[in-house]
């Protein structure tokens, strides 16, 4: 995806790479001079350049005189330079910086500092090879003028010079590289060379900087920049549209060794340096790299079932253990599925900078064709052909969302885009998606970069019903227009709610101007001429030949109260009937399926068919019992459940077709926290565990970690009695004052996705 020709190594991470040649400007260049004296020990040819690159100290001619200037220490005003870069959270062994805020720096010099005599010039590097062409070689020189400086450029001022000791305002700039810099500072005098060595040069981060208007990723509410960028706890969205759970999640980016291990990310992605100064890159990387489909990246994806190589993705309650594993193996971390590539993904724009929030898009269609459509085939008996179905409709569906200005498209189209590290399908050769404008999604504009096509058919596309006939062909007999896309879900700003933003995906079902979205997105599918006829169909209308009479048949699915864990189920199937004097005869085909939350089906637990006689302008309510002995053998993760109910009327051969998806409630961890947190000192968690099954539980797993504690920890539980209860207690040491939210999860082959949180203040 990525010119294999690149510089790495501003994470430590790059050892023995390959690197790019360098042409760098002198220091007597930058400095306006026609060239030093020649220092002792570096002895150039005449008219080669002076390299940055040489990882000495020069000692010039005559050391011990006076009149040369030498830089003793270099010392960066931390506690300021955190406070006004809003990075005060960040634990890290460097200073982070966001880039377009200056910083202070205080230098302790060999003498004074004389304007008129001396010359000097803070100077970054990054990479192995620097270069002042990629901005991976960065002169700072002083200014006299701060008001006449250009905003987007480097720059230096003098605060104060008193004795030996300088203090200079450094300005940055909004389009520096992303990462980690070594700021050394040359001086130049009466014709002598004097530069820090960069082996003993502080080292500082520089990330994206929303509160700075001239950075791509700016963002103009301070409200939503506390949201999505400083908060570390949000909450993922998942189950059914009609039963829609939330879940906590620790993104953690500002714990130790995340940054490092996002700026390894971008190095495991060969992403060049200098092109780690735009935050469309960088986003697109990162949808591609948080999935180890074909790049060895963080997560590997696994929706079998089978989890005993790895941690199940139920199990996660964050980024952080899985970002840590990474950064020290540097091979992907098993397991992840959607909701835990979409909270990685947070985490790792969150880290860099860039504002981020999880998004979940219930009802969401996987469109493997490209034609836009949710394609659904049946045969003569209006039964579903499962070998012809490619396309797929997932309960629910995870993503993240990145802000960012996108200069690379059109006007109109920066602000929230969709970063999906999910691995699908591929773009361009590698399993990533975006990032995409969720305006351009929303108008159907699909034929801009990158991906919105595909995340069109997620939120928006049609469910086209398909009938084999006689001929052996295949023929659309109906179109559904709002099933597809519904109550997508993110975390509202500063507050614990649910917020439902399916407007900015896509405009009101059924208006004009969303069915000129769908018209304009589809004439950029497979299947443009086709769809365009199947647009100008009704909701439920027949696409073939017209029957003799008009649909009067109407049916609807209802579960009895909320479907729980090990208890039969009820299921209520009602049809009605809206003739003034005719009866109807309704042969219904009903199958109940155990699926994974994909949609893909793992097995039947139900199968019948039976005859129900309609009087006129009544209704009829069949009910169904599903005992827990019929589905709870086949139960996979996330419980969910699918009942497909097909058929026709006799009388006037009209179709029926009807499919409901529902979960059952899932048990919750209590958890409580024994005694008063107190940073530094050990408190316990104790988990409350009752085990709703007619059967015993063995192999149990528990995950807890919570925000600003320690790494996650573990622990085992052999076997748990049917309708037994656990109680398992923890040891954590907060190492931070405010809020702790503890996180735990359980795991074992017979249930999943069972979790709870609590939270405490830390004095």
């Amino acid at each position: 995806m990525w010119d294999m020709d690149f510089v790495v190594g501003d994470s430590g991470f790059d050892k023995g790479r390959k690197s790019r040649t360098s042409t760098l400007v002198p220091l007597d260049i930058a400095f306006g001079c026609e060239g030093p004296e020649i220092c002792e020990g570096v002895s150039p040819p005449s008219g080669q350049d002076l390299d940055p690159n040489i990882g000495t100290t020069f000692k010039p001619r005559g050391i011990g005189e006076p009149s040369v200037l030498q830089v003793w220490k270099v010392n960066i005003d931390h506690g300021e330079a955190k406070k006004t870069h809003h990075t005060e959270d960040y634990d890290s062994a460097y200073l982070v910086l966001r880039r377009g805020f200056p910083f202070k720096v205080e230098l302790i010099l060999s003498r004074p500092f004389e304007p008129t005599a001396d010359r000097l010039q803070m100077e970054l590097f990054i990479g192995s090879r620097p270069s002042f062409e990629h901005g991976t070689y960065i002169p700072v020189p002083l200014e006299d003028d701060l008001h006449s400086r250009e905003t987007r450029l480097w720059g230096a001022t003098v605060l104060k010079s008193e004795g030996n000791v300088l203090s200079l305002l450094v300005h940055t700039s909004p389009k520096c590289i992303v990462g980690k810099f070594q700021v050394c500072v040359a001086t130049l005098c009466h014709g002598y060379l004097f530069r820090t060595a960069r082996h003993h040069a502080p080292n500082v981060y520089f990330i994206f900087n929303p509160w700075c208007p001239d950075d791509l990723v700016y963002m103009a509410s301070e409200a939503e920049r506390c949201e999505y960028i400083l908060q570390d706890v949000g909450h993922i969205y998942y189950g059914t549209a009609d039963d829609i759970m939330q879940r906590s999640w620790n993104f953690g980016q500002f714990d130790f060794g995340i940054l490092d291990a996002c700026i390894l990310l971008l190095d495991q992605g060969k992403l060049p340096l200098q092109g780690r100064d735009s935050p469309v890159t960088i986003s697109r990387v990162v949808s591609a790299l948080v999935n180890s489909k074909d790049d060895n990246g963080v997560l590997e994806g696994n929706w079998s079932g089978m989890y005993g190589l790895g941690t199940p993705p139920e199990a996660w309650n964050g980024s952080t253990a899985i970002l840590l594993d990474f950064r020290a193996t540097r091979r992907p971390v098993a397991y992840g599925q959607c909701w835990v590539f979409s909270g990685v993904a947070t985490t790792v724009l969150r880290s860099l900078g860039i504002p981020s929030r999880p998004i979940t898009n219930f009802e969401s269609a996987h469109d493997a064709d490209a034609s836009l459509s949710f394609d659904v085939f049946v045969d003569e008996n209006m039964e579903i052909l499962k070998d012809h179905m490619k396309d797929s409709k997932w309960n629910y569906h995870s993503w993240a969302e990145g802000w960012m200005a996108r200069p690379d498209l059109p006007l109109g189209y920066g602000g929230w885009q969709v970063v999906d590290p999910t691995p699908q399908e591929t773009s361009e050769g590698v399993y990533c998606c975006g990032p995409a404008p969720v305006n351009a999604v929303r108008d159907g504009i699909v034929y801009l970069k990158y991906d919105i096509k595909f995340v069109f058919a997620e939120v928006n596309s049609d469910k086209v019903y398909w009938q084999l006939g006689a001929d052996g062909r295949f023929k659309a007999i109906c179109v559904d227009r709002n099933v597809v896309g519904v109550k997508i879900s993110t975390k509202a700003v500063g507050s614990e709610e649910r917020e439902d933003i399916t407007h900015q995906y896509k405009h009101t079902e059924g208006s004009e101007k969303e069915r000129i979205a769908v018209e304009m997105a589809c004439r950029h599918g497979s299947k443009p001429g086709l769809y365009g006829r199947l647009l100008e169909r009704g909701v439920g209308e027949p696409l073939a030949d017209p029957r003799p009479q008009p649909d009067d048949v109407w049916s609807t699915i209802a579960v009895q109260g909320i479907p729980e864990m090990g208890r039969d189920i009820t299921v209520g199937l009602r049809v009605g009937s809206t003739s003034e004097s005719a009866w109807r005869h309704v042969t219904l085909h009903v199958r109940c399926d155990v699926m994974y939350y994909t949609g893909v089906v793992h097995g039947c637990a139900h199968k019948g068919s039976f005859t129900v006689e309609v009087p006129p302008k009544q209704d009829i309510t069949t009910w169904l019992q599903l005992p827990y002995s019929a589905y709870g053998p086949l139960l996979v993760t996330q419980a969910a459940m699918l009942l497909t109910v097909t058929g026709r009327v006799g009388e006037t051969n009209q179709p029926i077709m009807q499919q409901k998806t529902f979960r059952l409630r899932l048990p919750r961890l209590n958890l409580k926290v024994l005694g008063e947190p107190v940073v530094g000192r050990d408190i316990l968690i104790e988990i409350t565990f009752h085990n709703p099954l007619p059967e015993e539980l063995s192999d149990v797993g528990f995950l807890l970690e919570a925000t600003g504690a320690q790494e996650s920890r573990r622990m085992q539980q052999r076997s748990i009695a049917a309708g037994g209860t656990v109680r398992l207690q923890e040891r954590i040491t907060p190492r931070r004052r405010g809020v702790l939210k503890v996180l735990a999860s359980l795991y074992c082959s017979r249930l999943h996705l069972v979790h709870g949180e609590t939270t405490a203040i830390v004095r």
